[in-house]
């Protein structure tokens, strides 16, 4: 399932819409969108009438539910917050569990642009930009969304983040401004990354995503700006995709 960026006012203050497209054969073809509801009490709107913020991905609990994360505005607030919402029918309807990140005080907008995903042990990570160029910060939730802990800088600064677990067991986490970069906690907690690694150091908006399409094999996506790709080639703007190895040694 994919969801638009925005959602929409719907018929009560608490209500917002957004679109959803499903897809039976792992994204070949894709079935036309149906509207979803997302119920988040205190939800503020912007002039346009827009909501919460999805991105990115999902994770599937256990017992089927999904959770997700978004940034948004409260009402009565100026800064943004990150919360999680779950799902218990599919991705049809959202309601909000919990507050992941939230300071009144930040120097930054707020929190933004969050991705959850399912560490090696089961518990929920999310992690979350501030702003470009400062730090990111991530939580973590043992209870499916519902609590999280107190934000923590995660050690780098960044934009965009995108997270996967792979098939063998490390963390994988993507993020970018300045360049284009990806990192591993190892041991799949998230609790430390190392293993920094450039991608790309040329003009990018620096937005970033992957998938591990064979065992230890990342799909690297992101775009160049103005990118040149050959010897007296005019520069334009492109998508630009490299292939990750992703092997442990020295075990």
């Amino acid at each position: 399932i994919t969801y638009f960026y925005l959602t929409t006012r719907a018929q009560t203050p608490a209500i917002f819409v957004d679109s959803m497209w499903t897809s039976p054969d792992g994204g070949s073809t894709w079935q036309r969108p149906v509207d979803v509801e997302f119920a988040v009490p205190g939800m503020a709107q912007d002039a346009l009438g827009r909501g919460q913020a999805i991105w990115h991905s999902s994770v599937q609990l256990t017992n089927g539910n999904l959770v997700t994360a978004a940034h948004t505005l409260f009402a009565g607030e100026s800064k943004l917050r990150v919360i999680a919402l779950g799902s218990s029918d599919k991705g049809r309807s959202w309601g909000y569990l919990a507050t992941v990140a939230y300071d009144p005080n930040i120097n930054t907008e707020g929190f933004t642009e969050p991705i959850v995903c399912q560490t090696a042990q089961g518990s929920l990570i999310c992690f979350m930009r501030t702003e470009g160029g400062y730090p990111m910060y991530q939580s973590f939730s043992n209870d499916g969304g519902k609590t999280w802990t107190q934000p923590s800088q995660a050690g780098v600064n960044g934009v965009a983040p995108d997270m996967r677990l792979l098939s063998n067991g490390v963390l994988a986490c993507s993020y970018g401004r300045p360049g284009v970069n990806i990192m591993f906690s190892l041991d799949g907690t998230g609790n430390g990354w190392t293993n920094y690694t450039s991608i790309f150091s040329g003009n990018s908006t620096s937005y970033t995503s992957f998938a591990e399409v064979a065992p230890g094999r990342l799909l690297f996506i992101f775009d160049a700006i103005n990118f040149q790709d050959a010897a007296g080639a005019k520069p334009a703007n492109c998508i630009r995709g490299v292939y990750i190895d992703v092997a442990r040694t020295g075990q």
